[in-house]
């Protein structure tokens, strides 16, 4: 637990500081996914320990909540910057919710890259293209 407590230390001011600019959601949303992409540059075995950290979330309940509530901070985040796009007009009208949970299940499914061979396509790539399709299916 103290791990997951470490990681919402360490990550959660730049996350918030992203959501704070006085930028558009498609500028806030694309910084984002710039810093999970630079993240996984600088250290991808953060995002293997996701992994291991999901298998542990299924068999201890304990854990699991602890986890919930970091990732139910992280959907909020996410879920915020869809609704300052809806609310400036800038996104097209969606479910929230499941846009939030779209862009957060994108962002990590960088683990794939920790886990497997690439198959010629770099994380970095990836996670590029997944942001304009991202932002290609919100924008009006």
């Amino acid at each position: 637990l103290s791990l997951v407590n470490h990681w919402v230390i360490r990550y959660s001011a730049t996350l918030n500081h992203i959501v704070e600019y006085d930028h558009s959601a498609a500028d806030q949303l694309k910084e984002l996914f710039k810093y999970f992409i630079k993240q996984y540059e600088n250290n991808p075995t953060v995002f293997k320990a996701l992994a291991e950290f999901w298998s542990l979330a299924g068999r201890d309940v304990e854990f699991r909540d602890k986890f919930d509530k970091v990732y139910s901070e992280f959907l909020s985040l996410i879920e915020r910057i869809v609704v300052k796009g809806l609310k400036d007009k800038e996104f097209k009208k969606v479910d929230t919710k499941i846009a939030a949970v779209s862009i957060m299940v994108n962002i990590e499914s960088a683990i794939w890259f920790t886990l497997f061979e690439n198959h010629g396509i770099t994380p970095t790539e990836y996670m590029e293209t997944i942001a304009e399709f991202i932002l290609a299916g919100l924008k009006k």
